[in-house]
């Protein structure tokens, strides 16, 4: 006889939606990215690796467009 264990009810709670908090300084550095000229790779994407690198303490980072891209950086980092 095969006994069935029930798992209890799957609660149902919503994932709450927050807005963003996007205030004057966002959006200047979104202006000042746009007329640059430079939307990726650029002087700005240095400087956020430079300061994400001090902040985790490792000497390289590498900024990224996606987890999908990053999740393949690391599958090849590992062979």
């Amino acid at each position: 006889m095969t006994t069935m264990i029930q798992s209890p009810p799957a609660r149902q709670r919503a994932i709450p939606f927050y807005r963003p908090s996007i205030g004057q300084a966002e959006i200047d550095e979104v202006i000042d990215t746009l007329r640059s000229g430079w939307l990726t790779t650029g002087p700005k994407t240095r400087q956020f690796e430079k300061e994400f690198s001090a902040y985790v303490g490792q000497p390289y980072s590498v900024a990224l467009n996606s987890c999908t891209a990053a999740l393949h950086l690391a599958l090849e980092a590992i062979g």
